[in-house]
Parts: structure tokens; C-alpha cells; sequence
């Protein structure tokens, strides 16, 4: 069983990068609003504060060799209030196969009364790593899989623009321009190609009560450029209610690909989340999705978790209209 799961996720990472796949190659959280500036470099300093983070998920527990995620990214406003920088990591693993980015971010914002338009660039290196003798095959020499570990390097760059207003947000971002074969064996089975990704993102949040407030916000991904059918769009939708600025709670739906109606599509979930953020700046959330595919068996879900910090000693002295995302 090890074993079929280790092929599986194997082949799972490989085929998200391939042509013909039909996968998304960029793993995608379920608390992306905590992590923006990893899917549009225009978030960057977007508060004008120091701020940081740090998420990890793990996809479809209970099976051996599944995918995780973790993201962590640290980002500030400059004194000029016009400039924000920070980086972020990536770092995913699914069987033998590892994937790890590091990008340096840098965005320019103008503000335009209760309007701020914010555009950003980033750039850095990626590096995919797969190590074959951690599959244990039926039989010890295979034709079909390299005897040696194999790890490629290539450069990223990456765009994005954001429009924030106090109450609600809207961006465009590919965090990745370029498309280029990272392994291409000729005589061997796989083929591996980095696919351009778009990203369309927005949220808002509206008062109930002096006390409550509902917030809503979506993330949508799409290959973009020479293959766009390569791998299907995706929805991510997160809303819940705000307590006073404290407590956060509240569910989300990821729509998975390929979609192809309800329980076909292969990351297609649903769960809940919560989320504490404190007046010191640290925040601490969980959640945990189910899938509603075929992955509902032998899956126990999926659990992510999140925290950060945010550094609001400068932020008090400024008097400007507030900016919750």
C-alpha cells in the first residue's frame, strides 16, 4: 500500500507540471487572505507595517506519502509610506518529490484618498528535487525511474496589482511569468514543465453590529499563455464572522480540478476555520476540510494552520483610514 501511494503521489506531482496534465501546479491554502503576498507581490507592505507569517497544510491525511504545504513570508512599508519589501518561502513535499521557492518582493503603492492602487514585482529561484530510492519497487532495477536523486534550479519572476480600500480589496497577480521545461527525458515517461499561472483575487467585509462584522473573499486560478487548457480554473471562497476584531470564524470551499460537477473534482472541499486574532499583534487560526470527491475514503481530511505576527507600534502613530486587509 506504501508503495501505491508513494507511485501515486509521485505521479500526481509530476503530471501537475506536464502539458497534458490536468492539475494545478500551485498548491493554494485555505487561509490564503493570511497569506496574500504569496499570490500577488503588490500585498507587500500593504499595511504599512512590519508584519509576518507562517502557514502549513496537510493535504489528505491518513494517506502515506500525501502532499504538505508551507508558506512563510515577512514584508514591511518603508518610512515613505510608497514603498513595501519582504520575502516569502515555499516549501511543498509529495512522496519522494520536494519543491521549495524563495522570492525577494518589492511593491510601490499610491494612495488616491480612501483608495490605495499598489503594484508589485518579485523574483527568486525555485528548485525541484525528487529522490528515487525512496520508492521501494517490486522490482529494485527499473528502467521506468532514474537510480540517482535529480534536482533542477531556475530563476522566477513574478507581477501583480492590488486596490485596497478600507473595507474592501481587488487584485491581479502571476507570481511565476515564466514557462520553461524544468525535466524532459526523451526516452523516459515523464515530462516536466513549469506553467504560467494567473491569479484574480478579491474580498470584502461589511458591518452587522457594533460588535459583528461578515467577511467574504475569493481566489481564482488559470493557466495563462500557450497552454491554457493544461490545467483547469479553480475557485477558492472564504467567509465567515468577525467579532470584534478578535475572533474570526466561518467557512470555505475549494472547487478543486479538473470540476466536472460535484464529488469529480480531485481537490473539490469544503470545511470550516477559525481564526484568533489578538490586540498585541499575534494571530493563530486552524482549519480543517473535507473532501467532497472520491479522495473522501481513504482521506481524513485536510488540516492547515496558521499564525502571525504583526508589528502595529508605528502603525498607531499614523493617521490614516483603516485598512483591514
Amino acid at each position: 500500500m506504501r508503495n501505491a501511494l508513494a507511485i501515486s503521489a509521485l505521479i500526481l506531482c509530476f503530471s501537475a507540471f506536464s502539458v497534458k496534465s490536468y492539475s494545478q501546479q500551485r498548491p493554494q491554502l485555505t487561509h490564503h487572505l493570511f497569506q496574500q503576498i504569496a499570490y500577488n507581490p503588490a500585498y507587500a507592505g500593504a499595511k504599512g507595517y512590519l508584519q509576518s507569517g507562517l502557514s502549513f497544510r496537510s493535504q489528505w491525511m491518513g494517506m502515506e506519502e500525501a502532499p504538505r504545504t508551507a508558506f512563510f513570508n515577512v514584508h514591511s512599508g518603508l518610512r515613505n509610506k510608497r514603498i513595501g519589501l519582504g520575502f516569502h518561502v515555499q516549501s511543498d513535499w509529495a512522496g519522494p518529490a520536494r519543491f521549495t521557492q524563495l522570492q525577494a518582493v518589492y511593491a510601490y503603492r499610491i494612495q488616491l484618498e480612501k483608495i490605495r492602487l499598489s503594484a508589485g514585482v518579485q523574483a527568486g529561484m525555485e528548485n525541484y528535487r525528487v529522490d528515487w530510492s525512496e520508492l521501494e519497487l517490486e522490482t529494485p532495477i527499473d528502467d521506468a525511474f532514474p537510480q540517482m536523486p535529480a534536482s533542477w534550479w531556475s530563476p522566477v519572476i513574478g507581477v501583480g496589482v492590488l486596490v485596497q480600500a478600507p473595507h474592501w480589496y481587488a487584485g491581479l497577480s502571476c507570481p511565476s511569468l515564466l514557462e520553461q521545461d524544468l525535466f524532459y527525458d526523451s526516452a523516459g515517461p515523464f515530462s516536466t514543465r513549469r506553467l504560467r499561472h494567473a491569479y484574480a483575487m478579491a474580498g470584502g467585509d461589511w458591518d452587522l453590529t457594533d460588535d459583528w462584522r461578515i467577511l467574504g473573499a475569493a481566489l481564482f486560478s488559470a493557466v495563462w499563455g500557450k497552454e491554457p487548457y493544461a490545467a483547469p480554473a479553480s475557485w477558492d471562497f472564504y467567509s465567515g464572522f468577525f467579532y470584534r476584531d478578535l475572533l474570526l470564524t466561518g467557512l470555505s470551499f475549494q472547487s478543486g480540478a479538473p470540476y466536472n460537477g460535484p464529488g469529480k473534482g480531485l481537490g473539490q472541499s469544503g470545511g470550516l476555520f477559525t481564526v484568533l486574532q489578538l490586540e498585541n499583534g499575534l494571530r493563530i487560526g486552524l482549519s480543517y476540510d473535507i473532501p467532497f470527491s472520491q479522495l473522501s475514503g481513504p482521506s481524513g481530511g485536510s488540516l492547515e494552520w496558521t499564525m502571525g505576527y504583526e508589528w502595529k507600534v508605528r502603525a498607531r502613530r499614523i493617521s490614516t483610514p483603516r485598512f483591514f486587509w
